[in-house]
Formats: structure tokens, sequence, C-alpha cells
């Protein structure tokens, strides 16, 4: 069985991420209200407030360019915050489930939508490199949607069985795909109406993929 998990908010905790967007805004000289950031990280509209403000600072006007430095930032505060956290960055029971999974003899990939050296840099800290046959993630530039990136990984591994993630997205690429797409509801959506099944914590989620 093939499994393509989201990072973000699935197997990491998403405070990880929201904590690096607040560190970045702050060395950006900006302090964002933390209700409106975490609701502007959930469509991504927070990107245009810090390129402004890069903009600002640097008089770059690129677009590309100031993506590029935009996440350069957060994976400085990403790797700084996962640092501190250790294995504190995943969600309780998470490698137990991987392992598990992999004792099994179970294909397991990562499709994320963040900077793909962030997340195999984690991965390595973690000693879970081995894990994963394949990671899809972004480059600085992050020129790919989520479809896109799960196609990587089936390109790659051959058909997915399941595409596990917490938003609506990882569930449409999953569909897109003719995956069975799962959204797990700790992350940052609880509920969507496509999803093959919403898991409400990991032991939902072992007994669904370990049966």
């Amino acid at each position: 069985m093939h499994i393509i998990f989201d990072w973000d908010g699935t197997l990491a905790k998403v405070d990880v991420a929201k904590e690096a967007a607040i560190r970045r805004s702050k060395t950006l000289g900006q302090e964002f209200d933390p209700d409106w950031l975490a609701k502007a990280m959930k469509d991504d509209s927070h990107y245009k407030v810090n390129k402004q403000l890069i903009s600002k600072y640097t008089g770059v006007t690129d677009d590309k360019e100031l993506t590029v430095m935009m996440t350069d930032l957060f994976k400085y505060h990403y790797l700084g915050v996962s640092n501190e956290l250790k294995e504190r960055v995943l969600f309780e029971g998470v490698k137990g489930l991987l392992e598990k999974l992999k004792q099994q003899g179970h294909i397991l990939s990562i499709a994320t939508t963040l900077r793909e050296d962030i997340v195999k840099e984690v991965l390595k800290r973690l000693s879970l490199e081995s894990y994963f046959e394949h990671v899809a993630g972004n480059p600085p530039s992050l020129d790919f949607e989520k479809e896109d990136l799960v196609k990587m990984c089936t390109n790659q591994l051959g058909k997915a069985d399941f595409v596990i993630g917490d938003k609506p997205s990882d569930v449409d690429a999953g569909l897109a795909i003719g995956a069975k797409g799962i959204l797990v509801n700790w992350g940052t959506h609880q509920a969507y109406s496509k999803a093959h099944k919403i898991v409400k914590d990991i032991t939902e989620l072992r007994q669904l993929l370990l049966k």
C-alpha cells in the first residue's frame, strides 16, 4: 500500500509553522495579530504582507525573487523552532504509526507545499529519512500546488491508495489521482464533505491504515 502524507498540520504540529511565521514577521519589523495570522495562514494571504515588507526594505519588486527571500526567512525560523522542539515537532503518536507502517511493508511518501529542503532537514534531524521513499515539496519559489506534488509521488512510486492531510486541497489532490482522500481534523480544517473519511486522532488513523 502506498500512502502519501501531508507534512504541516498532519505529521508535524501546525504550531511549528505558526511560530516560524511569527518570528519571520518580527524579523521584518512587523508583529501580526496571532488570530489574524492563524486565519491568513489557511489561505496564504499573509504572503502578500510579507512580500510588501521585504520589498519596502530591499527595493526588490520581482515577485519570484520576493518569494524566495520570504521563504528563506521562513526556513531560518522553521529550523530554529524545530531545533528547540526536537521530537515534539511531531504530533503525539506519529512516529509510532510510521514505524508500524514501515514494519508492515507499506510505501510512505510526503507531498508538502512547504519547501522540500525544510522538511528533509527536519526528517534528518528526527532520524525519519528512511521511513519515506520520496519527499515531494516546493522549491524556494513555491511553484507547485498540492496536486502537482502528489503526482510527483505517484510518478516516482506508482499508484497511491491514500492521501492524508489536514486541508481540503489534500483531499482533492487524492481524489484527482484516484486515491482515498483522508482528512485529519487535528490540523487546519475540521471537516470537508469530499473526504473519504475524517479521522479525529492518531489512534483512529492507526485503525484505518493498519487493519
